[in-house]
């Protein structure tokens, strides 16, 4: 019976963002997962998404701690013709995704700090495997259905294989903000980043059904090449059988003529024009002794190469192990405002990260699969990131939201590699992998129902465009819609509680294949997310 069973670091899979870009995870607070417009911040989760906005706290030294719970499902589909299923599914579960955020306010500064995981942060199990791990051996019948003729039927496959991975992108940040005057504040601040991905994995116990009966892989191939082998040795005879008979003057001779002569016995004619039949040779009693020994010589020639050319294939069918860490970081300086008007009822935050220029380098145990030498550095940039936002009070209980995030992906570099459409390799930077720089547009609104509690409510749309190139089994960025709904409860003067759901929906992304035979990809996911974050103010009071 077939058993698979496949983790991979979603860093692998495609965005490792559960909210945010291709990259970079926006999903830092519980306030933002109940909604999904928290640009124009002026509460405690403002240490991340605008830290100019910390000016409007009132004097006092804040924490606050933030909990989210993630499920995520994964649906790939292939038409590839020779695969055993067309549909894989696979789910990412992380119990716990955590934030920390610390701020201090006194005068006209604001001192913050915080402690995110900026992209990463989760695995994906596939318990059916995923088509690129399948298509090698699935190929596999198909490649030896010529050894039918030699009563050898090729009907199936099966293998092992597991594969553990985790990734993090852990930010460590520090912020100083000051108050310009009444309407304008400023600030300035640095995230460090640290990223460690761990592999470990391997592929065995790869089985071909011969006959009806499972036989490991090496075994069957080293018994196909044997048998090439032997019909080698067999053709190399019939022609070293047609050297006396040349030698003697005979080669213009016909076999047929040969034995009318009695220069060959019937048992040798038999044997010598059943070995020509065999190699498809039609009329061989009609064929000159010369090149009769040519065919021959030439069908031993054909079948040692082709008994070669199985051993080789048979010897990618051993098990494969790897285990191997990469590490690397960077530093993200950061700079933005807040602005308030129209006697505080509008406010406006904006702020500009710079690109993360990031490469990791693999410290490698065991690598028999060369997808992770030793030393090799690759690219794990995060984007610059631009994101402006608005809070409108409309009243002194109900308050709306917008932001707009820009991700400059175009002078990243991801380090990502991929086959176009029409199968060609590329191994390029972003303008490569991506088509335009992605987007985001969210809007949200909140309502205090009393002053102690109020609920609210936000949408989220992304525009993700990656090139055909960046999309893969093993890694994909679709288009989403979230929703969010949650809400704030002021326990007392001094404690907050924020909770917060949030779904999300892909659109799915079809992707068309020339190589090696036309076939059709789609790649879809879902996405739900809970929170819990807690406040807690040292000194001053809910404003």
């Amino acid at each position: 019976m077939r058993k698979l069973k496949l983790l991979l670091a979603s860093i692998m899979l495609g965005q490792a963002a559960f909210a945010g870009g291709i990259v970079t995870n926006l999903n830092q607070s519980a306030s933002y997962i109940r909604m999904l417009a928290r640009d124009a911040s002026t509460d405690v989760d403002a240490v991340f998404y605008n830290p100019a906005g910390l000016t409007k706290l009132q004097d006092g030294f804040y924490l606050q701690f933030n909990a989210q719970t993630i499920s995520q499902s994964r649906t790939i589909t292939s038409s590839f013709p020779t695969l055993n299923n067309d549909t894989y599914e696979g789910n990412t579960f992380v119990p716990v995704f955590p934030t920390f955020y610390a701020a201090y306010k006194t005068g006209n500064w604001a001192f913050s700090a915080g402690l995110t995981v900026i992209g990463g942060g989760g695995s994906s199990t596939f318990d059916d495997g995923l088509p690129s791990f399948e298509m090698l051996y699935s190929t596999v019948p198909a490649a030896l259905a010529d050894l039918n003729q030699l009563g050898i039927n090729v009907s199936g496959y099966s293998t092992d294989i597991e594969f553990k991975g985790s990734s993090a992108y852990i930010g460590g940040q520090a912020s100083a903000s000051y108050k310009i005057n009444e309407n304008i504040s400023v600030f300035a601040g640095a995230r460090y980043v640290s990223i460690s991905n761990t592999y470990k994995g391997s592929i065995s116990n790869v089985q071909l059904n011969v006959n009806g009966n499972m036989t490991p892989a090496t075994e069957a191939f080293a018994s196909f090449a044997g048998e090439f082998n032997q019909l080698a040795a067999l053709m190399t005879g019939g022609g070293d059988a047609m050297q006396p008979i040349i030698d003697g003057g005979a080669g213009d001779l016909t076999l047929d003529q040969l034995l009318g002569l009695g220069a060959l016995s019937q048992a040798q004619y038999d044997q010598l024009t059943g070995g020509l039949d065999l190699i498809g040779v039609p009329n061989p009693g009609s064929l000159p002794a010369t090149q009769a020994q040519g065919a021959y010589y030439a069908a031993s020639n054909e079948f040692t190469q082709t008994g070669a050319q199985i051993s080789a294939f048979g010897n990618e069918m051993v098990d494969r192990e790897v285990d191997a860490k990469q590490t690397g970081s960077g530093v993200t300086p950061m700079i933005g405002a807040n602005i308030t008007l129209a006697d505080n009822r509008v406010n406006i935050g904006i702020k500009y990260e710079f690109k993360t220029k990031m490469d990791i380098t693999n410290e490698t145990t065991i690598d028999e699969t060369g997808e992770f030498p030793d030393g090799r550095v690759t690219a794990a940039d995060l984007p610059a990131f631009l994101s402006a936002g608005v809070d409108y009070q409309v009243s002194e209980a109900f308050k709306v939201s917008a932001g707009l995030h820009y991700f400059f992906d175009k002078t990243a570099d991801y380090g990502k590699n991929g086959y176009d459409s029409e199968g060609n390799y590329l191994r390029g930077d972003n303008e490569d992998m991506i088509e335009n720089n992605s987007f985001e547009i969210a809007l949200g609104a909140e309502y205090y129902l009393n002053s102690d509690f109020a609920l609210s409510a936000g949408y989220l749309y992304s525009s993700l465009s990656p090139t055909a190139a960046y999309q893969s089994d093993l890694s994909y960025a679709n288009k989403t819609h979230s929703v969010g709904l949650g809400g704030i409860y002021h326990i007392t003067e001094r404690l907050d509680l924020d909770f917060g759901l949030l779904t999300t929906f892909y659109d799915t992304y079809e992707k068309d294949f020339m190589s090696p035979v036309p076939y059709t990809e789609t790649y879809t996911k879902s996405n739900f997310v809970g929170s819990l974050g807690v406040t807690y103010r040292f000194g001053g009071s809910r404003r």
